[in-house]
């Protein structure tokens, strides 16, 4: 029994590095999410606002009201589909087959942000009141959009909007 009772603290002592440096690995790993989801300059890329707004900013900065209320609804619809991440920052930031769904959520955090300020004040408003209040969805449901100039993605049913197409 002894020598069961030495063993035991024996194997227990020799796992006490490995159990160490897991810990060590879990805390590098948690500052690494901590550090994609905070931006320098305290911009969070986990707030739901922001993350919204970032859709709208890259994916509209140059199309009318309507085409970024529709980016922002197209979001707003694909988190309340059951088909795709129930967050919007989930939504925006999700990969598929290793890949973003949108472009610029792969970009560095640095690139993320936007540089437009008076097109990033609009996105923000856009993002607030699609977010906050929902209103007409002028894309009827859509999930999904497709500039036709910068892609050969067809859609037989889609809703044009600005230079988008929304299906």
């Amino acid at each position: 029994m002894r020598k069961a009772c030495i063993m035991l603290i024996a194997i227990l002592l020799s796992m006490m590095p490995l159990n160490a440096l897991a810990e060590t690995a879990n805390k590098e790993k948690m500052a690494v999410q901590k550090t994609q989801t905070e931006n320098y300059k305290g911009f969070r890329l986990d707030d739901q606002i922001n993350c919204l707004g970032l859709a709208v900013y890259h994916e509209a900065n140059n199309q009318t009201q309507s085409g970024k209320l529709a980016v922002a609804h197209t979001v707003m619809n694909r988190t309340r589909s059951g088909k795709y991440p129930p967050t919007v920052c989930g939504v925006v930031f999700q990969r598929y087959h290793g890949r973003t769904q949108f472009v610029f959520a792969g970009w560095s955090a640095k690139r993320l942000l936007p540089k437009d300020t008076l097109g990033w004040r609009d996105a923000i408003k856009v993002a607030e009141q699609v977010f906050n209040h929902g209103g007409h969805d002028p894309t009827r449901g859509a999930t999904r959009f497709f500039n036709p100039r910068l892609t050969s993605v067809s859609a037989p049913h889609g809703v044009r909007i600005g230079d988008h197409i929304f299906y």
